[in-house]
């Protein structure tokens, strides 16, 4: 018994090393932190390779949905009595895949479908078999110029927005603003989440 384990610990080893190699080989780091049991380890590293670095990445988020009976209309064809319900299924069916949104409360329904058409629903996405993984969307946390300018008007409390200007004396931090919509707290969250999207 000892011996079978010790030979699937140096499986486990080399499956490792090898997923390391070819990580690196593509830019990537396969710096993981020490002390992670090698079973929890082995699985980030695939999540890497297939996710960051789109080996075998999965099919579209929309593909996806639609395995989960949710179809998904281009959104010129919705019009705008019809497209709050849509959105909402769009939304509860990601939920189901365990993708989950948030910082949406500065877009329209039309607009955040709009992003989630163009933006999201495109992404090929491997969505583990694991029930504890998610994947997370924030809408502005794509770094542009944009979207540090969104979250420092709508989504920023004082005490960052305070940091913000302390670190870049000479940014224009944008007067800060009350959200024009009220979506993020009634988003689908993963179990165990506590509080609201943003």
């Amino acid at each position: 018994m000892r011996q079978r384990g010790c030979k699937r610990d140096s499986q486990r080893a080399k499956r490792i090393q090898d997923l390391r190699r070819r990580i690196e080989s593509r830019g990537g780091m396969a710096a993981v932190g020490s002390g992670l049991p090698p079973e929890i380890e082995e699985q980030f590293l695939r999540h890497v390779l297939a996710c960051e670095l789109e080996e075998e990445g999965g099919p579209p988020l929309l593909e996806q949905l639609r395995s989960v009976g949710v179809e998904v209309a281009p959104p010129d064809e919705l019009d705008d009595e019809r497209l709050p319900a849509k959105l909402r299924e769009v939304i509860d069916g990601l939920a189901t895949l365990r993708v989950y949104l948030s910082s949406t409360d500065h877009l329209s329904d039309r607009d955040l479908y709009r992003y989630l058409w163009k933006d999201v629903l495109p992404q090929p996405t491997l969505i583990d078999d694991d029930p504890r993984s998610a994947w997370h969307y924030g809408v502005v946390g794509g770094g542009s110029d944009e979207d540090i300018a969104i979250y420092l008007r709508y989504y920023a409390d004082s005490e960052e927005r305070a940091r913000w200007a302390t670190d870049f004396p000479d940014m224009d931090i944008p007067t800060q603003e009350r959200r024009p919509f009220d979506r993020d707290r009634h988003l689908p969250r993963p179990r165990g989440a506590q509080g609201g999207g943003g």
